[in-house]
C-alpha cells in the first residue's frame, strides 16, 4: 500500500508541475504532501523516536476564527479568510473577533494577525 500511495503522490507532483495556473491549489496540495510523507517517515520501521513524544499545542488563534459586526456573530473563518475580507472591504474595521484560547472578544485591529505591519522608515538621503 505505501509503495502505491508513494505511486500518487508522484503523479500528483507531476500534475501539478505541469499546471500552469499554480497559485494556492498547487500550494495546498504540496503542503498537504509534505504532511503525508512526513507522517510516513514517524510511522516507518525502524523510526528512532524519542519516547513520550506528542505533538505541540497548535498555537493561539491558529485555526478557527470568528466574527462579530452590529451584534451578529459570523464564522468560522480562517485567518487568511478574515484579512481577504478586511482587505476586499467585507470585514469591517471596526468588527471584533475571537477564537479559542481568547479570554473575550478584541477589536480586529488590534489582533497582530489582523494588523497591517508598521511600514519601514524613509530611506536615508542620498550622497
Amino acid at each position: 500500500m505505501g509503495r502505491y500511495q508513494q505511486f500518487q503522490m508522484g503523479k500528483a507532483m507531476l500534475a501539478a508541475a505541469d499546471n500552469p495556473s499554480g497559485g494556492g491549489a498547487a500550494e495546498g496540495m504540496g503542503l498537504g504532501m509534505g504532511f503525508a510523507m512526513a507522517n510516513q517517515m514517524v510511522n516507518a520501521p525502524g523510526f528512532q523516536g524519542q519516547a513520550g513524544m506528542s505533538a505541540p499545542p497548535p498555537p493561539p488563534g491558529g485555526g478557527v476564527w470568528h466574527v462579530s459586526s452590529n451584534g451578529s456573530s459570523e464564522g468560522p473563518y480562517t485567518a487568511q479568510q478574515i484579512i481577504q475580507g478586511l482587505a476586499a472591504g467585507q470585514v469591517p474595521a471596526n468588527a471584533y473577533a475571537w477564537t479559542q484560547g481568547m479570554p473575550a472578544w478584541s477589536p480586529i485591529n488590534e489582533i497582530p494577525q489582523f494588523t497591517a505591519p508598521t511600514p519601514p522608515p524613509p530611506p536615508p538621503p542620498a550622497n
